[in-house]
């Protein structure tokens, strides 16, 4: 599992203090419905080679969707905003699953 994040997001601060994650599947609301299964890994921010595998996967995923929020924080950060800047990703490891 991948995804980006500010880097010096709250998310980024606990994954280098305490490696261990837990996700629950979600709507758009961030809502867990009681039944969701709990999935257990070990996060960590992503070396060069994988960042650029989950930026990949996300651009084939969201395409102009992540083209326009890249857009905004560029535009935002030549208007002097730190919104957008310095962003890491970051890869879960589940527990069970095979390294790919």
């Amino acid at each position: 599992v991948g995804f980006t994040t500010g880097g010096a997001s709250w998310k980024v601060r606990r994954i280098r203090q305490t490696a261990r994650v837990e996700l629950r599947p979600c709507d758009r609301s961030g809502n867990v419905l009681p039944d969701a299964p709990l999935l257990t890994g070990e996060a960590a921010v992503a070396k060069p080679a994988d960042e650029q595998a989950v930026r990949s996967a996300i651009h084939a995923k969201y395409g102009w969707q992540v083209r326009l929020i890249e857009a905004f924080g560029a535009l935002a950060k030549l208007l002097g905003s730190s919104v957008g800047s310095s962003g890491v990703a970051i890869v879960i490891e589940l527990a069970g699953e095979d390294s790919a």
